[in-house]
């Protein structure tokens, strides 16, 4: 919200954008303030696209992207089928639509999939199943802003990439845009990948602030 009072225009880049609104940190201020939000939402699972244009379809400055952020090339990920959405058992998800938890968990780990759908499948079913990979064009950030016309400025960046977040940050040319603002989940990383990417924010500037099991980069200048 402070923000909103040093520029006219907020620019927020999204990476694991999901469907963009349910437990989602950033939809409820983009969709307030849309008037003066222009957002880019990178998502890598092309199910989840056509949620994110109904969700964000009265948005006059959204950038809806199907890929994902890392080295250039192809990402393989690991995914819950959709023919297993409705049958699973996820109590915190009672009042969700079938397809959002499930796609929440995708990852490039195969095990980090599997260890989530172990206690939710219906009894009797296949676990190796009910897991399928796909691969997913992937480049680095400036590169997907700027094929999509979205530019070289941006404020805020919002992170959930199911245990790759420091993988997406590494590739998010931070040094180039410098968002006033990061959040990402620091929770799903282990204790030497959070070292390493607490290191590599420090050295760029930024006081990192613990939010649960996510955390928060503010820039010090």
């Amino acid at each position: 919200m402070a923000l909103l009072t040093t520029t006219p225009t907020l620019k927020i880049a999204v990476v694991g954008a999901n469907d963009g609104a349910i437990n989602d940190p950033i939809f409820a201020f983009a969709s307030e303030f849309r008037s003066r939000v222009s957002i880019i939402l990178i998502e890598p699972q092309p199910a989840l696209i056509p949620y994110l244009r109904e969700n964000y379809s009265q948005h006059p400055d959204a950038t809806i992207v199907n890929c994902a952020v890392g080295a250039t090339g192809t990402l393989s990920l690991f995914a819950v089928k959709p023919t297993y959405w409705d049958k699973l058992s996820v109590p915190y998800a009672r009042n969700w639509p079938p397809y959002r938890a499930p796609t929440g968990v995708t990852s490039f780990s195969r095990d980090r999939v599997a260890g989530w759908l172990a206690d939710k499948l219906p009894q009797g079913a296949d676990l190796d199943d009910a897991i399928q990979a796909f691969d997913v064009p992937a480049s680095d950030l400036r590169a997907i802003t700027e094929a999509h016309g979205f530019g070289p400025h941006l404020d805020i960046l919002q992170v959930d990439a199911e245990g790759a977040d420091d993988v997406v940050l590494y590739n998010s040319n931070l040094p180039i845009f410098r968002p006033k603002l990061i959040r990402y989940e620091s929770g799903e990383l282990d204790a030497e990948k959070n070292r390493r990417l607490t290191d590599y924010l420090v050295g760029l500037g930024y006081l990192i602030i613990p939010d649960g099991t996510d955390s928060i980069a503010v820039a010090l200048a």
